[in-house]
């Protein structure tokens, strides 16, 4: 992501969320009613953990948000709360409008430029193709036009590509207990919607099956793409499915290989993480395991 593309990504948070407020007439009094952190903005936009937080929110704060009097003013204005200020908020600032015309004013005019500037610079990607049955994930055939084109990029950079894949337990008792076409209509697209947003800014999700379905994650050794995979089965354990009005609780059991370690193409390494999927099954189902030369290695879940 360029500096022009992540900044018109953090401005349009911040105006969107302060539109949102205006229009909600949220209390006068509730000072951070429509503002952000900047290291939570980032930390959304940025899909590498590594990145310094405090220090990349500093310099976009100071150079949309200046405090200096003697600067012009920023294009985003910082909380008016002095308390808050100088506490653990000091980050949060809020989109600027004008105060007399409650007008759109400098953030929204640097938006409009961003956009045609970016959508000059940026060349038209081609449209990903959705699976046909629920058009919630991504098909298997641009799932592999993805992994040839992250492969081509990782041949010159040396970066590893993890490959989740992803089952949900106990599949055949939720078709029993609600019915096939209820869970069909129900569960799976609500399913679907979750692995799609908790996988949003890291890689792509692709439906294989009824209720598998696997994650590509560019740019993620084994360490990282196992605590991704624990990410994603506590986001699904803690999740409640709504079935004809009554929640609804299920696991997945996810298996993690890497390319090249574990594979040259992708259907190897996708054998390699659906023979650890089964091997998490096999062991207790709603756990993560990786795949190593034909075995499965544990994984310490993280607080539970």
């Amino acid at each position: 992501m360029t500096d022009d593309e992540l900044e018109l990504s953090i401005l349009e948070k911040y105006v969107a969320l302060h539109q949102a407020a205006q229009t909600a007439e949220l209390p006068a009094a509730d000072k951070c009613a429509r503002e952000l952190d900047m290291r939570t903005v980032l930390r959304e936009l940025t899909s590498d953990e590594r990145v310094n937080l405090d220090y990349m929110a500093g310099l976009w704060l100071d150079r949309l948000a200046p405090r200096s009097p003697r600067t012009s003013k920023g294009l985003l204005r910082r909380c008016s709360n002095s308390d808050l200020n100088t506490s653990a908020h000091k980050y949060h600032v809020r989109a600027f409008r004008d105060p007399v015309n409650n007008a759109p004013a400098p953030a929204w005019d640097r938006i409009r430029q961003l956009r045609e500037k970016v959508s000059v610079q940026r060349p038209v990607a081609p449209k990903k193709e959705l699976e046909q049955k629920f058009k919630i994930l991504l098909s298997q055939p641009q799932e592999q036009r993805d992994f040839d084109n992250w492969r081509a990029d990782a041949g010159e950079q040396s970066f590893p590509i993890g490959v989740l894949f992803i089952d949900i337990d106990h599949f055949k008792e939720l078709n029993i207990r609600h019915t096939e076409t209820k869970v069909d209509q129900t569960i799976l697209p609500q399913a679907q919607a979750l692995l799609r947003q908790v996988t949003a800014h890291r890689g792509g999700a692709y439906r294989h099956g009824g209720e598998e379905f696997v994650v590509l994650l560019p740019n993620h050794n084994s360490e990282e793409a196992m605590l991704f995979a624990e990410k994603l089965r506590k986001a699904f354990e803690t999740y409640r499915f709504q079935v004809s009005l009554r929640d609804e609780a299920l696991t997945v059991s996810i298996g993690v290989a890497i390319w090249p370690d574990h594979g040259e193409t992708l259907s190897e390494v996708l054998e390699a993480a659906n023979r650890a999927e089964h091997m998490a099954k096999s062991e207790g189902r709603n756990t993560v395991r990786m795949f190593v030369s034909g075995q499965g290695r544990s994984f310490e879940r993280l607080e539970r």
